[in-house]
């Protein structure tokens, strides 16, 4: 004999209850994990393109830095290779006799080396598709 739908629900503890109970629980959380899952998958996916055009970002501004800084090199460079004061220190046959040459000499060679010290601390490569950059 058959029963009636609702007297499955009237004892808790039958097997028909508990295999009820067993499909109404899938029921409700599978679609739940599905969503979660596919929630996560698509977030961390955008975290991931964030965090590539951060990085992109970055590494044109320390690219710009650099290029920067080699220009502002060689343009202090080339200024003090034709600067009048080294030419006529290179020239003379005792430099260090002329103290105020020697002096104002002195004093581009330190500029030149802090310039060049400044440069000296990123590490270049020459390949400008991978470009890795150290600091001292």
């Amino acid at each position: 004999m058959m029963r009636k739908p609702w007297t499955y629900f009237a004892s808790t503890s039958g097997p028909e209850f508990k295999k009820v109970l067993v499909a109404a629980s899938l029921l409700a959380t599978i679609p739940v994990l599905i969503m979660g899952l596919i929630a996560y998958i698509v977030a961390s996916d955008k975290i991931v393109d964030e965090i590539s055009v951060a990085n992109r970002q970055t590494i044109l501004q320390i690219q710009q830095r650099i290029d920067e800084k080699l220009v502002t090199l060689e343009k202090v460079t080339l200024q003090n290779a034709l600067n009048p004061t080294l030419s006529r220190f290179l020239s003379m046959p005792e430099p260090q006799k002329d103290i105020e040459n020697f002096g104002l000499t002195l004093s581009l060679l330190n500029s030149m080396q802090v310039l060049i010290e400044d440069v000296d601390s990123v590490n270049l490569s020459l390949n400008r598709d991978i470009t890795p950059i150290e600091m001292h």
